[in-house]
């Protein structure tokens, strides 16, 4: 037990010295972190049951090959509104369980009963 209980205090050492030399005073840079999110190619993840496999799929493909942000591209093709994306792209809905925007799903489904 000694190796075991001598390996958990090194351990301990190490987490405690990565804390105080490079966690502790970092903050993050918001904007910047909302730009890498906003041009990211993941965020086609969230969008995928508001728009389809396939449409999600050949927007992915469009936005690696052009540089054009994935948002654009969905709005450009008619399939979601600037609102939509903002409502299924809001970080919280993104990170909560559960599909993101699925009041919209679920409205769009209604919609569609009936008419």
């Amino acid at each position: 037990f000694f190796n075991l209980f001598q390996s958990i205090q090194i351990l301990k050492n190490g987490v405690q010295t990565l804390n105080y030399n490079c966690i502790k005073g970092i903050t993050p840079n918001a904007e910047r972190t909302k730009d890498v999110v906003s041009n990211s190619i993941g965020i086609i993840t969230a969008i995928n049951p508001h728009v389809g496999y396939d449409n999600a799929s050949d927007a992915a493909k469009e936005s690696l090959k052009t540089g054009e942000p994935i948002r654009d591209i969905i709005v450009r093709k008619g399939l979601l509104t600037h609102a939509e994306l903002d409502i299924i792209l809001d970080i919280f809905n993104m990170t909560n369980p559960g599909i993101s925007g699925k009041d919209l799903l679920d409205k769009k489904k209604k919609d569609k009963k009936n008419k």
